[in-house]
């Protein structure tokens, strides 16, 4: 029998890596969703391909300059749809979570454990607008390792272009990665302080090197010092709005044993009704299929609801789908009559079965409890592996400074961005995380039994054993594993008309992250000029994109009192009055608030514009009148718009 050759190996573990990102790839595809503060980054890159204005000289942002480039190219490449930003989107997560298992096997030695922790990574469901750091984390962590390995020109380029670029997505991520190698520079050099400074003034260096292009273009379409006003005048309000105003609290309860209540059904269906169907008939109607817990999925014109199935027989699937007051379904195998992501076995058995709803303090069971557990593993984690570098000090200096890197980096993430609300935060910075946990979690129980015997160190693995169990317990509850993954089986089969519906153009309504603004879009479409803008006072700039309008006053957003200083405020108002702005919408519930935050606006809004009506543009969740309306005194309307009896202003 020959031997193995190394480049069987190879071939195996490089397979291994083309598989899981074609995977990742198709999962991110057919599982993105494209949130209200993601159209935060794709708005404004409307405004640099349709209008040619710039971030920080044309209109107030946060330092999203890159994120807002790369949306704008997405846009000139796709015509203006949506599907170049989730092909975005998908290839940047596919890739970072990919770097993740190439980081993990350089750690670890392991193939499985990589390609383990990589989707882990993937699975920690980061959101599609933190596309950027998802993939610049591990990237940044794999080019500071090979320059900390061999300090090369080459190296040292590519690490500075790495981290200038992640920088220019986002300032601090560049901050972040600049700050944690420096960190690992230190250990590597620390008894050499020559060469300590040469190698972190040759970083510094080659990052103001490959900064010098776009900050001259910086400076001169607006200037560096704006722009850095700008960027950091909006962190600091961001981070006063969402910092943790106290830690989770873990609520065990006061019984031991008990029941768990009996879990809901989780068989979803999708039904889209036929045109005209009263809201009594169509109640009526899913009572009689078994349909439960209605919900609206989209804009209304759509005429789909989603609903809960418990009983998904064939007979009653033959009946719903077969019903000719029922125009399609999804969630379904019509061919075969049964659902395309059943409920688990494990589920079904629960509600059949008491003894299976028998828990150890029952009352601990909880999503709120799973993801304060899953907070604080986020934020001890580079802690402990502090204590473990430390007690493991003798490691070669180029594997103690990967793993300072590792420690530092993923540190300053639990600083500065677990923040309020954590969940939507925590998977963008999952990658480097999964990393440590994957090099830090097989070294916790023989650090911790090392001078003890077997029955110490027997003792110590078990109590590993059910932390492990107790934190894959917080990423299933608190992360909803169990639909991700079924969406995981399904995405190959939706793909196709995904893409289809994110290619068209104008975007489809039902792409609205809340189908509530779907009448106000309609209206803006109908009663402005392609060349127009829209301001409106609370944050949906998801309303510009779906609008193909611009923004007015020179900003996406105002919620909050982010740009409420008066030398933005009254940029604000130079843009107002040299950029058609003929409707402005402020919500009636943040009036007090918005004269509070912005009074220069307020008063300019006064002497500028006039009150045309309030309306609720047929959103149930707002008082009848409950956005008022107002046009620019000096902009005479062509109609009135039949739907609304608001102004129009020629685009009939």
């Amino acid at each position: 029998m020959s031997e193995p050759r190394a480049g069987d190996g190879r071939f195996k573990t490089l397979s291994a890596f083309v598989l899981f990102w074609i995977v990742a790839l198709v999962f991110c595809l057919g599982t993105l969703n494209l949130v209200d503060d993601h159209f935060g980054r794709i708005s404004p890159g409307s405004e640099i391909l349709v209008f040619g204005e710039l971030p920080f000289r044309d209109f107030l942002d946060p330092g999203y300059f890159l994120t807002e480039f790369s949306s704008a190219a997405m846009q000139w490449l796709f015509g203006r749809s949506l599907v170049g930003e989730l092909l975005l989107n998908a290839l940047c997560i596919a890739t970072g979570c990919l770097l993740v298992s190439v980081l993990t096997r350089r750690v670890t030695g392991s193939l499985a454990g990589a390609l383990a922790t990589g989707a882990l990574a993937l699975l920690a469901l980061p959101r599609a607008y933190d596309y950027d750091k998802v993939l610049f984390y591990p990237l940044g962590i794999w080019a500071g390792w090979r320059w900390l390995a061999q300090p090369r020109t080459g190296r040292l380029t590519v690490l500075a272009v790495t981290l200038v670029t992640a920088g220019l997505y986002r300032y601090d991520n560049g901050a972040f990665l600049l700050v944690a190698t420096i960190a690992a520079v230190a250990v590597v050099w620390w008894d050499d302080h020559r060469q300590l400074l040469k190698r972190v003034g040759s970083l510094v260096l080659a990052v103001a090197v490959v900064s010098a292009l776009p900050a001259v273009f910086i400076q001169t379409h607006g200037g560096l010092v704006n722009a850095a006003d700008q960027a950091l005048a909006y962190g600091v309000r961001e981070r006063e709005r969402t910092h943790l105003s106290s830690y989770p609290r873990i609520h065990v309860g006061t019984r031991i044993v008990g029941l768990i209540p009996v879990p809901p059904s989780e068989n979803m269906v999708r039904v889209r009704w036929a045109a005209g169907l009263a809201g009594t008939e169509r109640q009526r109607l899913a009572r009689r299929f078994g349909l439960d817990a209605e919900v609206q999925d989209g804009a209304p014109e759509r005429r789909t609801w989603r609903y809960v199935m418990p009983d998904p027989s064939t007979d009653r699937l033959r009946l719903l789908v077969n019903d000719p007051r029922v125009e399609d379904t999804d969630g379904i195998d019509r061919s075969r009559l049964v659902l395309l992501n059943p409920e688990s076995r494990l589920l079904r058995l629960e509600r059949w079965s008491p003894v299976m709803r028998v828990r150890v303090l029952p009352e601990a069971w909880t999503v709120d409890n799973a993801q304060s557990v899953y907070y604080y593993v986020l934020l001890l984690l580079p802690v402990v592996s502090a204590v473990l570098l430390a007690v493991r000090w003798r490691l070669e200096r180029e594997h103690r400074a990967k793993i300072t890197l590792l420690i530092v980096l993923t540190a300053l993430l639990d600083v500065f961005v677990l923040r309020d609300p954590f969940m939507a935060r925590a998977g963008g910075i999952a990658g480097p995380l999964a990393v440590l946990g994957a090099w830090a979690v097989p070294r916790l129980p023989l650090a911790v039994s090392r001078d003890r015997g077997g029955r110490g160190r027997r003792m110590v693995r078990a109590a590993a054993a059910g932390a492990a169990l107790l934190v894959g317990w917080s990423l299933v509850i608190a992360l909803d594993w169990p639909h991700q993954l079924n969406d995981l089986g399904s995405a190959p089969s939706t793909l196709t008309p995904r893409l289809t519906e994110f290619a068209k153009m104008p975007p489809e309504l039902g792409l609205l992250p809340s189908g509530h603004l779907a009448e106000m879009v309609r209206y803006v479409r109908r009663c402005t000029l392609p060349s127009d803008r829209v301001f409106i006072s609370w944050f949906q700039p998801e309303l510009f994109y779906f609008a193909q309008r611009g923004f007015g006053g020179g900003m996406s957003a105002t919620f909050g009192s982010h740009w409420s200083e008066p030398r933005f405020q009254e940029r604000s108002i130079t843009a107002f009055e040299t950029r058609p702005t003929p409707i402005v919408v402020l919500r009636a519930e943040d009036a007090s608030r918005f004269r509070a935050d912005y009074p220069l606006l307020d008063a300019y809004f006064l002497r500028r514009y006039r009150l045309a009506g309030q309306t609720n543009f047929g959103n149930a969740e707002v008082d009848p009148d409950g956005y008022r309306v107002f046009v620019r005194i000096d902009r005479t309307p062509t109609s009135l718009d039949q739907e609304t009896g608001l102004p129009c202003f020629g685009n009939r």
